[in-house]
């Protein structure tokens, strides 16, 4: 994310499109991983859901702040956040308003 930020202050247009790239392959990669996790039996030895790889996937979604549609997964992830982490439950909620807020902007 840092490279992200880094490169639209004063990167050129070959680095920011290099690191969106990069973004986009890791988006893929996490998506892969969850529904291959969602597709294995519940065990004792390894939890239901993994709250740090969704939490990394809506980090990496929310880079793309004019995009509905990934903004969009990115509210609902938050919205199982909510659901499966009551510990950080206010955090993951306040989270999500702002992603609620950024579509809003987005749709006009």
């Amino acid at each position: 994310m840092e490279q992200w930020r880094l490169a639209l202050r004063g990167g050129d247009t070959e680095d920011i499109a290099k690191i969106t790239d990069l973004i986009r392959e890791n988006i893929v990669q996490i998506r892969e991983m969850k529904q291959f996790s969602e597709e294995q039996p519940p065990s004792e030895d390894r939890p239901s859901g993994s709250n740090a790889s969704l939490s990394a996937l809506v980090d990496l979604l929310e880079i793309f702040t004019d995009e509905k549609e990934l903004l969009t997964e990115a509210e609902a992830l938050l919205g199982e956040l909510v659901l499966e982490d009551p510990v950080r439950r206010k955090y993951w909620r306040r989270r999500q308003n702002k992603i609620s807020e950024m579509l809003k902007k987005t749709l006009k």
